[in-house]
């Protein structure tokens, strides 16, 4: 199973990388206001459309950025500014979150030998955050 592929199935090898983030929705909110050509820097366009399907799009946005940020620590930070918008969290059918990644960051994900992402997701309270487990 690459990286990219769907985490929701098979047992891992064993845990390479943890990470998490804690995400104020707020300053999400202030920063997509502030700098609109954010969103399609650091966002697919899936999720995009998810997130906009929300009645508050900032809560699901900051999901996702504390997601992208979590599976950049496991990676040992960020390289390149394309590196948010080379992870893509989605949905499966089942409601879980998935993680894919691509170009840079899949690359340094298959240097490190991880061959799944685990990802947990939730908001309340006006916080994000987001728990990634790399095996």
């Amino acid at each position: 199973m690459s990286p990219s592929s769907d985490v929701s199935g098979g047992a891992p090898a064993g845990i390479r990388a943890v990470g998490t983030d804690f995400v104020s929705v707020a300053r999400v909110r202030e920063a997509l206001a502030r700098q609109p050509r954010l969103k399609a820097v650091c966002f697919t366009s899936a999720e995009i459309e998810y997130c906009e399907l929300s009645a508050d799009p900032a809560e699901r946005f900051a999901a996702r950025w504390a997601a992208k940020e979590a599976v950049l620590k496991c990676l040992g930070g960020m390289q390149a500014r394309s590196d948010f918008a080379e992870i893509e969290v989605w949905k499966a059918t089942d409601g879980a979150p998935g993680l894919r990644c691509s170009g840079q960051v899949l690359g340094r994900a298959m240097a490190a030998e991880i061959a799944c992402w685990h990802l947990s997701l939730s908001h309340d309270g006006g916080f994000a955050v987001a728990f990634v487990i790399a095996s």
